[in-house]
């Protein structure tokens, strides 16, 4: 009788081993069950702390393009041939971010205040005159109007020789101090390195 060897009857060494590996898990399975849950509580708590470090709360942008720039315009007079309207224009463009603030000269009690505009002033006849200004990039206007009970043509002591402030600085700034007052925003500039008036006569 001829013999011979059938080697579909023999079982290889990775079936081997593999028939080994899951007879051990189903012997060990509490085990197994234990580090499967430790193995996982360590993976969620990884995705916590990695996710809690790409937080963009705590990034601090700071705006290093911007000049912080105060622009004093004297001798300005508004009157109907100028449309009760004056411009000035920036050297350099101001950026998207900027803020511009716009502050007016007047004699409070014998003192000098800046006073921030858009402002009303109110008369005794009823009359109300007010102070605005827009600005562009490129510019900023300021302007004059009133209501029917006052005529500005009628109001040298409003609409000559007025003196005006403009303060250009990064809009990051603006959110960090009283902007209403003249002196803490100057204030604030000092501490920042400071910033010089630059007056230049209408």
């Amino acid at each position: 009788m001829q013999s011979y060897s059938n080697k579909n009857n023999q079982i290889s060494p990775k079936f081997k081993f593999w028939c080994s590996f899951w007879n051990y898990l189903y012997d060990n399975k509490k085990q197994f069950i234990i580090m499967k849950k430790i193995f996982l509580f360590f993976a969620f708590a990884g995705m916590a702390v990695f996710t809690g470090c790409d937080n963009d709360d705590d990034v601090v942008y700071t705006d290093n393009d911007t000049i912080s720039q105060v622009i004093e315009l004297t001798n300005v007079d508004f009157n109907a041939g100028n449309n009760f309207t004056i411009f000035y224009q920036f050297a350099p463009p101001t950026f998207d971010a900027d803020v511009v603030l716009v502050y007016r000269l007047v004699n409070v009690d014998g003192f000098d205040v800046w006073q921030q505009i858009p402002r009303t002033i109110y008369l005794n006849n009823g009359g109300e005159v007010d102070y605005d200004f827009n600005f562009t990039a490129d510019d900023v206007e300021i302007f004059m109007q009133s209501n029917e009970f006052a005529d500005l043509n009628a109001l040298p002591g409003l609409t000559q020789n007025q003196i005006f402030r403009i303060v250009r600085v990064p809009g990051f700034f603006a959110n960090t101090v009283n902007v209403n007052s003249y002196d803490a925003v100057i204030e604030a500039l000092g501490q920042q390195g400071g910033v010089e008036v630059h007056r230049l006569e209408n």
